[in-house]
């Protein structure tokens, strides 16, 4: 069922870096699809469809709002804006 860390890893790594580094959720997913694509490269020469799926950190649709949902919420929280 694991297609290598970019459902689930995607999910919880974007709100993270967001908060951390202060920044929106687009720029924290912006930031994570850009170093999987960089430091993963063995994995897509293993997989042809791999290096394909890297754009879309997290997989889905519910995880992707999950994650720029939760990354605007604990940005606000941090800045004490909620």
């Amino acid at each position: 069922h694991c297609h290598g860390g970019h459902g689930r890893t995607g999910t919880v790594a974007i709100p993270l870096i967001a908060s951390l580094c202060d920044i929106p959720g687009e720029r924290a997913q912006s930031f994570v699809v850009n170093a999987t694509k960089t430091t993963r490269l063995n994995d897509a020469k293993k997989s042809g469809t791999l290096f394909d799926r890297m754009d879309a950190m997290p997989e889905t649709g519910a995880q992707k709002r999950a994650a720029l949902w939760t990354a605007t919420a604990v940005n606000e929280r941090l800045r004490g804006e909620k």
